[in-house]
């Protein structure tokens, strides 16, 4: 009898690691891709800190013979060529003044020529670049600001001011695809602008997409819920939809923050 048990009981425990191994097998070829996957984003993080502490050995080896370099050139360059330096910084800041100055005369022609000149000295100079665009951009010249807002662009991809500014002048084209596009990148970069969302409204609404249009302007209220302008147009975009209750809601605000705002009394009696 004990034969048998024993018999039994390795044919039991031989069973049993057949079906642990059959199970793991199982796991292992459902799974293969998986724990591939696993193991070298493993390997990659072990990759990915070696070449980190690597690039910043790198860094701090190159950083005193860079600063050596850099007193190198300094000490070899010729007065002359220092005196035109110090001649040329001292001529920008008499121009970045006397810009400004025109600027707070509002002598638009005088102010637009000086950043013209500064601009001829130093190309990429990124805060003039925005003092030209903006001057062309708030005088309607779009065909002079356009290739300016690009340039700032091109070297500061989350100016969502620049943005916002192309898309007026693509909405102005009728290009309502592009301006919704730009909108859209304006809002990801800064979404506590309001502005952003009225803007956002008015290419829905161009395009016949009042619903969405609401929805664009109830954010531009939550950010500025006291905007009379505001509320004005979502209730007129709430009476465009014949939803008269929401619209009578938003003109009584209206009248709660300007009690004699006339519009608001009209719709009211009308409605």
């Amino acid at each position: 009898m004990p034969n048998i048990l024993n018999i039994e009981l390795k044919i039991w425990l031989f069973l049993t690691i057949i079906i642990i191994i059959v199970f793991l097998w199982y796991f292992i070829w459902i799974n293969f891709f998986n724990i591939i996957d696993f193991f070298k984003a493993i390997y990659n993080k072990i990759e990915f800190k070696k070449n980190l502490e690597r690039i910043k050995k790198d860094i701090l080896d190159k950083k005193p013979k860079i600063k050596k370099f850099k007193e190198e050139v300094k000490q070899k360059e010729s007065p002359k060529v220092t005196k035109k330096r110090e001649i040329i910084i001292v001529k920008m800041e008499k121009l970045k003044f006397s810009a400004l100055a025109f600027k707070e005369k509002w002598d638009i022609d005088k102010y637009e020529q000086k950043l013209i000149e500064w601009l001829s000295m130093d190309p990429l100079n990124l805060e003039f670049t925005r003092l030209l665009a903006d001057l062309y951009f708030s005088i309607w010249t779009h065909k002079k600001a356009l290739p300016l807002l690009k340039r700032i662009l091109e070297q500061d991809t989350m100016d969502h001011k620049a943005i916002w500014q192309i898309w007026q002048i693509y909405f102005e084209k009728w290009d309502l695809d592009t301006s919704k596009l730009l909108i859209e990148k304006a809002l990801k970069l800064k979404n506590d602008n309001p502005k952003y969302f009225m803007t956002m409204a008015e290419i829905f609404y161009s395009k016949e997409q009042i619903n969405e249009a609401i929805e664009n302007m109830e954010q531009a209220l939550r950010l500025r819920p006291s905007n009379i302008n505001y509320l004005l147009w979502i209730a007129s975009l709430y009476e465009e939809i014949c939803n008269y209750d929401e619209a009578k809601k938003y003109y009584f605000k209206v009248l709660e923050l300007d009690p004699i705002n006339t519009l608001a009394k009209e719709k009211l009696n009308s409605l």
